[in-house]
């Protein structure tokens, strides 16, 4: 499911580079319903009607991630400490956008390094609780 947000996610962070290889991956109905028009996009208008479909777009993969983070015990154990990694990574490039103002147009999102120094202690932290977990499990008797 985490996938799914990640694919939005790439989708409203690569607007820009998108636009120069001649691609557009904004759904043409959310535009619409925005009246956010082809000839809006192609002259890179950073407007309401702009963040009003970047923000739908936003929500359907925020909708997905805590999908995902909802169903992360129905996940092998060794799959749920990089899934989630990556879903809260590609979450913080939202928030990284949103903090620009929406400005996807002039420079690439990206987490800054700090952010990525939290996150990955966070893993760690979480991957020691996993591995202390898992060794009481397979070292009790049953």
């Amino acid at each position: 499911m985490s996938i799914f947000g990640m694919q939005i996610t790439n989708i409203l962070r690569g607007i820009s580079e998108d636009l120069e290889r001649k691609r557009i991956y904004l759904p043409i109905n959310e535009m619409i319903a925005s009246g956010y028009m082809i000839d809006d996009l192609l002259n890179r208008r950073l407007n309401k009607e702009f963040i009003d479909v970047w923000k739908r777009l936003a929500n359907r993969a925020e909708s997905h991630y805590e999908k995902a983070f909802s169903a992360m015990d129905l996940y092998p154990l060794d799959a749920r400490l990089p899934v989630k990694s990556s879903a809260v990574l590609y979450r913080a490039i939202l928030k990284s956008i949103r903090k620009k103002g929406y400005n996807v147009f002039e420079q690439r999102a990206f987490v800054t390094d700090k952010d990525k120094k939290s996150f990955y202690q966070l893993s760690q932290e979480a991957n020691n609780s996993l591995k202390r977990a898992i060794s009481i499990i397979w070292n009790s008797p049953f």
